[in-house]
Parts: structure tokens; C-alpha cells; sequence
């Protein structure tokens, strides 16, 4: 890399359009200290775990706390998304034929019926 594209202090130059590590790239010490704490933890980390779970529960829940997401994200989904508006119409139109049938056969069962004239069917219509 030439010495014209960093500044006296080591930062790049304007205009600069490379250079650094690419983005989720970890330098050599991260690289070094994630793996001797793998290591570590597959040796005593089930032990370690256990007893601060027993010895210090309030560490224990922040760290188990930590490691959950900041926020879920969910979504719901309808059981008739996939449906068209269409057959949602019919489908309603299906459902309040049933109900009113229900209702009639409820009425006549409990001998609360009632019979409507032809004329006072219309004036219920309006």
C-alpha cells in the first residue's frame, strides 16, 4: 500500500475508496481471544454455568438475559390471507346464512319463534 494514501497519522487519505477490513472481518487479537475462550469454555464452561447459577443467580439472568435479542420481530398471519376477497365475501355470506339458520332452529326449539307477516318483513328490511 503506498504511503500517499495515509495521512502523518495513519488514517487514510479523502478521496481513499479501499482499504480496513471488510465489513464482519475480525482482527488477529479478536480472532485469538474468541477462540482461547472456546476452548476454555468447552473444557469448564457446563461447570462454570452450573455454579453460577447456584452461587450467583443475578449474574446468571443478566447473562442469559444478554444473550436474548433486544426485540422480536413476529408476524402475524391470518388464516385467511391467502384467500381472495371474493371468496371472503362468500364465505361471510356462508357463515350469516348458517347463523340466522341456527338462530331460527334455537327459536323453534325453545318455542320462541316468531312468525313475520309479509308485511312486517319489509318493514324490518328498511
Amino acid at each position: 500500500m503506498s504511503k500517499a494514501l495515509r495521512r502523518s497519522d495513519g488514517t487514510f487519505a479523502p478521496g481513499w475508496r479501499g482499504g480496513g477490513r471488510p465489513p464482519g472481518r475480525r482482527n488477529k487479537l479478536t480472532e485469538v481471544v474468541l477462540q482461547a475462550l472456546a476452548d476454555d469454555f468447552s473444557l469448564y464452561g457446563a461447570a462454570v454455568i452450573a455454579k453460577i447459577r447456584t452461587e450467583k443467580p443475578t449474574v446468571y439472568l443478566q447473562v442469559a438475559a444478554s444473550l436474548c435479542p433486544k426485540q422480536v420481530q413476529t408476524e402475524r398471519l391470518s388464516p385467511f390471507s391467502d384467500i381472495s376477497d371474493e371468496e371472503m365475501t362468500q364465505l361471510e355470506q356462508l357463515l350469516s346464512a348458517v347463523r340466522a339458520r341456527t338462530v331460527r332452529e334455537l327459536d323453534e326449539l325453545n318455542g320462541t319463534a316468531i312468525e313475520l307477516e309479509p308485511s312486517d318483513a319489509t318493514q324490518q328490511d328498511s
